[in-house]
Protein backbone atom coordinates (compact mmCIF):
# COMPACT_ATOMS: atom_id res chain seq x y z
CA UNK A 1 0.00 0.00 0.00
CA UNK A 2 0.90 3.65 -0.25
CA UNK A 3 1.77 5.92 2.66
CA UNK A 4 0.39 9.44 2.85
CA UNK A 5 1.40 12.36 5.03
CA UNK A 6 -1.83 13.93 6.30
CA UNK A 7 -1.93 17.04 8.48
CA UNK A 8 -4.84 19.03 9.80
CA UNK A 9 -4.71 22.41 11.51
CA UNK A 10 -7.30 24.43 13.41
CA UNK A 11 -6.87 28.03 14.50
CA UNK A 12 -9.38 28.66 17.29
CA UNK A 13 -8.99 32.45 17.10
CA UNK A 14 -9.87 32.67 13.39
CA UNK A 15 -11.96 29.49 13.03
CA UNK A 16 -9.78 28.39 10.09
CA UNK A 17 -9.42 24.65 9.56
CA UNK A 18 -6.98 23.31 6.93
CA UNK A 19 -6.27 19.84 5.56
CA UNK A 20 -2.95 18.93 3.90
CA UNK A 21 -2.02 15.76 2.02
CA UNK A 22 1.66 15.14 1.24
CA UNK A 23 2.54 18.72 2.17
CA UNK A 24 -0.06 20.32 -0.11
CA UNK A 25 -3.11 22.24 1.11
CA UNK A 26 -6.20 20.42 -0.20
CA UNK A 27 -9.06 22.05 1.72
CA UNK A 28 -9.82 25.05 3.94
CA UNK A 29 -12.97 25.66 5.95
CA UNK A 30 -13.98 28.46 8.24
CA UNK A 31 -15.92 27.77 11.42
CA UNK A 32 -17.23 30.48 13.76
CA UNK A 33 -14.21 31.83 15.67
CA UNK A 34 -13.83 30.14 19.05
CA UNK A 35 -16.09 27.24 18.07
CA UNK A 36 -14.81 23.68 18.22
CA UNK A 37 -14.84 21.57 15.06
CA UNK A 38 -16.90 18.77 16.64
CA UNK A 39 -19.23 19.49 19.58
CA UNK A 40 -17.79 17.91 22.72
CA UNK A 41 -21.22 16.52 23.60
CA UNK A 42 -20.78 13.95 20.81
CA UNK A 43 -17.83 12.42 22.60
CA UNK A 44 -15.50 13.70 25.25
CA UNK A 45 -12.26 11.99 24.19
CA UNK A 46 -10.07 12.42 21.13
CA UNK A 47 -10.20 9.59 18.61
CA UNK A 48 -7.90 8.97 15.66
CA UNK A 49 -9.00 6.43 13.06
CA UNK A 50 -12.42 5.96 14.67
CA UNK A 51 -15.76 7.03 13.22
CA UNK A 52 -17.92 9.54 15.07
CA UNK A 53 -20.75 7.02 15.43
CA UNK A 54 -18.39 4.41 16.90
CA UNK A 55 -19.33 1.69 14.41
CA UNK A 56 -16.19 1.59 12.26
CA UNK A 57 -12.46 2.10 12.32
CA UNK A 58 -9.84 3.16 9.77
CA UNK A 59 -8.76 0.09 7.81
CA UNK A 60 -5.02 0.68 7.52
CA UNK A 61 -2.00 1.75 9.53
CA UNK A 62 -1.49 5.07 11.30
CA UNK A 63 2.02 6.07 12.35
CA UNK A 64 3.77 9.05 13.94
CA UNK A 65 0.77 10.99 15.27
CA UNK A 66 1.72 14.44 16.57
CA UNK A 67 -0.23 17.14 18.37
CA UNK A 68 0.94 20.74 18.60
CA UNK A 69 -0.24 23.59 20.80
CA UNK A 70 -0.66 25.89 17.79
CA UNK A 71 -1.88 25.77 14.19
CA UNK A 72 1.13 24.97 12.01
CA UNK A 73 1.84 27.27 9.07
CA UNK A 74 1.80 26.05 5.47
CA UNK A 75 5.61 26.09 5.49
CA UNK A 76 5.83 24.09 8.72
CA UNK A 77 3.55 21.39 7.28
CA UNK A 78 5.62 21.27 4.07
CA UNK A 79 8.83 21.04 6.12
CA UNK A 80 7.43 18.08 8.09
CA UNK A 81 6.47 16.31 4.87
CA UNK A 82 9.85 16.99 3.24
CA UNK A 83 11.66 15.64 6.33
CA UNK A 84 10.21 12.15 5.72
Amino acid sequence: GSWYHVAGTYNKATGEQKLYVNGQLVNTRIHPAGNTVVPLTWYSDMRIGHSMNGNSYFNGKIDDVRLYNKALTNQEVQDLYNAL
